[in-house]
């Protein structure tokens, strides 16, 4: 078990490897910032990018452009109560009262941090 687990880290972080990790967040922030795009279409538009990576690469570029973009649209419906993907619609809610109080940066690394709550609530991917 625990084989598995320094296998899969040293996978991850692998130099190559973290550098495409590190492009799709980046990639994955953005298109979950733009308001209509979705984190299924942030995916959709990841999908070239693939074409010439091997399985694992590819999937876990896939996985952090989708993660990312989660993330990523909140940042618009804290700061203009313009939700960037349709699951941060409630964060609009109390997210934008508390940007007008000057409380946005609280609020954005709450949202951003990672949660036990958050991991329960992604779909298993195996």
């Amino acid at each position: 078990m625990l084989d598995l687990l320094t296998s899969g880290l040293s996978v991850v972080f692998a130099p190559k490897m973290f550098i495409l990790i590190i492009f799709a967040v980046f990639l994955g922030t953005l298109f979950g910032a733009l308001p209509g795009v979705s984190a299924t279409m942030a995916v959709t538009l990841g999908i070239p990018f693939t074409y010439k990576m091997d399985a694992v690469s590819a999937i876990a570029f896939l996985v952090a452009i989708y993660c990312a973009s989660i993330t990523g649209g909140g940042m618009t419906a804290i700061l203009f109560k313009i939700p960037g993907v349709p699951s941060s619609a409630p964060t609009t809610y109390d997210g934008y009262p508390m940007a007008q109080r000057g409380e946005a940066a609280k609020l954005w690394a709450y949202s951003s941090s990672p949660r036990p709550s958050a991991a329960c609530s992604q779909p298993c991917v195996c």
